[in-house]
């Protein structure tokens, strides 16, 4: 059986909105603000990210065979 949704008492939502407020002027106070997200990194080229993904898993497949005792 699912449970019912319990109703949330207003006066818990809003210290909830106190608290979450009170947070975030801790956290910007004590933190600094994000960074702006780098644009100007250079990409991984496809078949690049397709080679380690194949030698990561050939590199597994190898170390299960080898304690299987298969290698």
């Amino acid at each position: 059986m699912i449970a019912p949704i319990r109703e949330s008492e207003p006066e818990a939502a809003e210290r909830r909105q106190r608290l979450r407020l009170a947070h975030q002027g801790v956290f910007s106070t004590l933190l600094d603000p994000r960074p702006a997200p780098k644009t100007d990194s250079p990409t991984v080229p496809r078949w690049q990210a397709w080679l380690l993904a194949g030698w990561m898993v050939s590199v597994v497949a190898l170390y299960f065979a080898s304690m299987l005792g298969w290698w």
